[in-house]
């Protein structure tokens, strides 16, 4: 048999189907709009993902506008043979910048039971890794204010898989130009090819 619903009117509670046409009489405004307010979408929002096969260069276009501030880059990649650096140019309109306006202020890596680092100003390129190998790597990459007219920074982490040694490898720097920047160019620097993936998040605050 059916059960009657009751609400709680403030004072008793009555027959919901007899007496309730209107649920605002026993909720205000304030105590809805505390309860079920829309939160913030706040996080990483996909932008795109590109695949690389075989290849020495990769150019991606129209990837940072003034949505967002700040991006996430997340790479899988791994080197087809031998062992090869990864470098990565901000570039506008499909053009990557290739003037010595990029500063590594560090680069440490571990491997085995070493660790040693490098620190680069005025090259061409960031370089998110030395000697990778044929094992699948991965990194992170935070890029900072890409397409804002301000200095550009970036921070990586990368699972250091290298041709002879598995490790870590962390870098830092910065784009030494107020450019606006709305693409990547990734590339080894010589003959040897990579393959994998490149997506980019926006950070969304």
């Amino acid at each position: 048999m059916a059960k009657k619903a009751y609400v709680y009117s403030g004072t008793d509670w009555v027959p919901l189907a007899s007496e309730v046409t209107d649920l605002t009489a026993y909720s205000t405004s304030t105590e809805i709009a505390n309860t079920y307010a829309t939160k913030a979408d706040n996080g990483l929002v996909h932008i795109n993902t590109t695949s690389l096969s075989a290849a020495t260069a990769h150019q991606v276009n129209s990837l940072f506008s003034s949505t967002y501030t700040n991006y996430l880059v997340a790479l899988v990649l791994k080197a087809n043979s031998g062992g090869t650096n990864v470098d990565i140019r901000l570039s506008a309109s499909g053009t990557p910048s290739s003037i010595s306006y990029y500063h590594n202020l560090i680069r440490m890596q571990y491997s085995g039971a070493s660790v040693n680092g490098q620190s680069a100003t005025n090259t061409s390129y960031f370089r998110i890794h030395n000697d990778l190998g044929t094992n699948q790597a991965s990194a992170s990459f935070y890029l900072g204010s890409p397409f804002v007219s301000e200095k550009s920074s970036f921070t990586t982490m990368m699972n250091g898989v290298s041709e002879t040694n598995q490790g870590i490898s962390m870098s830092g720097g910065y784009h030494n130009q107020a450019l606006s920047y709305d693409g990547l160019y990734i590339f080894t620097g010589g003959a040897n090819t990579i393959s994998g993936t490149l997506s980019v998040y926006g950070l969304k605050v």
